[in-house]
């Protein structure tokens, strides 16, 4: 009997660790996200079958801030442009309609 809770202590107590770090390990990742700044011209759109989106650029780079999902209904197209400030959480899209002036066409707040 004393063998087998010790067994589940240990169990329990790993499986505590691993949340810990992952937790650790996800808030970095995205303090790192926050600190940069972001520049993105999109030239292709790609339609994941969950209605995700993946975008690259010309030189067929894939936009990749694990920080923010996209989504098909988030209606972004060849020719826009992303931006996200320093220090910020949340990411602008920008769109040039009819030749005229870039304007913000969406915010999306990080996930």
């Amino acid at each position: 009997m004393r063998g087998s809770f010790r067994s589940i202590l240990i169990v329990f107590g790993f499986i505590g660790i691993v949340l810990v770090v992952s937790t650790i390990l996800t808030n970095v990742s995205a303090k790192k996200e926050i600190a940069m700044t972001v520049n993105f011209k999109v030239e292709k759109v790609e339609i994941t079958p969950a209605l995700r989106i993946s975008l690259y650029d010309v030189h067929g780079r894939k936009f990749d801030l694990k920080s923010w999902t996209l989504f098909d209904r988030d209606r972004i197209f060849p020719g826009d442009s992303l931006a996200k400030p320093k220090n910020s959480n949340l990411l602008e899209v920008w769109r040039k309609e009819n030749n005229q002036d870039w304007r913000i066409i969406k915010t999306i707040k990080q996930d």
